[in-house]
């Protein structure tokens, strides 16, 4: 007997052992993220203004997003949003499905870097963020949504909604690797024209086209032209700006907004746009002066050479009103 008490003694032990080693390894820092970058932060935030919605059963995806909706001034509730998100069949939302609901109330869809310290910037900015976790494992997921609103650095805790638990503290270590499971998504909802903390251009330019790919081309405008303030040198925002105007036939605002670049006078690209802008408005003196300049500064660009004979063949229709812009290349123009 007592060498049976003896065995399953050693038997207990060993597997306390194991139970504590899996543990460890569960919440173990992911040896792929960063070290957090501290520097600016404050060292606690709670955002208490911050809406809270209890979720229903298997319904986390609306309560979540209608949590960082309601931030934004969106009149919701996740009752209204089970329809735009929730697939009854999977007792799942779908973190595209969550986007593009958010982003059909007019909202700049922002995508986060995958590193904590990102999201903490924006929390100390005041913006809520959108998470995605997997509670369980690779193999055997536990998918949930959850909205981080404030942090502790002395504690290395953040403070989530989540699920039904208003203020949810969760550890630095361990939410790390529920979101690295989850391939680190996590995304802002923002009024056209608001920034995010430490925006990259290449991501902001892509969620305002995000916008006019659904047709929201107002908010695309407003986003774009805080785009262009903030990175007056970037020439694909610039352009995609001329091309919303463009598209609400602002013509004028459409080639004046290309003409105020920087890089106007090496750009061939620039000069092929507003000659287009100019053929539009049937002013096509401009036209010609501007494919004049986009070809003496890119004379071998095959578009920009289809240009100039699709441009010249209009030559001989008349010209626009009296409104039609004088153009003057900054180089010495190509004559044809």
């Amino acid at each position: 007997m007592a060498r049976y008490f003896r065995a399953l003694l050693r038997y207990l032990l060993s597997l306390s052992l194991m139970i504590t080693v899996v543990g460890c390894t569960m919440i173990a820092p992911s040896k792929h993220e960063p070290v957090l970058d501290v520097e600016g932060l404050r060292v606690s935030v709670n955002l208490n203004q911050v809406a809270f919605f209890p979720q229903e059963d298997y319904q986390c995806g609306p309560a979540a997003l209608a949590t960082v909706l309601t931030s934004q001034g969106v009149n919701v509730t996740p009752e209204v949003l089970v329809d735009k998100v929730y697939l009854p069949e999977q007792e799942a939302s779908l973190p595209l499905e969550m986007v593009a609901a958010g982003r059909s109330y007019g909202l700049l869809a922002y995508k986060l870097d995958p590193n904590l310290g990102h999201l903490l910037q924006q929390v100390n900015a005041g913006h809520p963020v959108l998470v995605f976790q997997n509670l369980a494992f690779e193999t055997f997921a536990q998918w949930h949504f959850a909205v981080i609103v404030g942090y502790d650095l002395a504690q290395e805790e953040l403070i989530l909604r989540s699920a039904r638990i208003k203020e949810y503290r969760l550890d630095f270590k361990t939410f790390i690797n529920t979101w690295q499971r989850a391939n680190h998504w996590a995304y802002l909802f923002l009024t056209p024209g608001e920034l995010p903390a430490k925006p990259d251009p290449k991501v902001y330019l892509q969620s305002s086209l995000d916008l006019v790919n659904v047709g929201l081309n107002l908010s695309a405008q407003k986003a774009l032209e805080v785009g262009v303030n903030t990175w007056p040198e970037h020439e694909a925002i610039r352009m995609a700006l001329s091309n919303t105007y463009f598209q609400s036939g602002l013509f004028n605002a459409a080639s004046k907004v290309l003409q105020q670049s920087p890089s106007l006078g090496t750009s061939g690209d620039l000069w092929n746009n507003i000659a287009y802008i100019q053929l539009a408005r049937q002013c096509y003196r401009s036209a010609v002066s501007a494919i004049q300049c986009a070809i003496t500064l890119s004379p071998s660009d095959q578009n920009i050479q289809h240009s100039v004979q699709d441009i010249l063949q209009r030559t001989d229709r008349p010209n626009g009103g009296a409104d039609c812009p004088l153009l003057t290349c900054p180089n010495p123009v190509q004559s044809f």
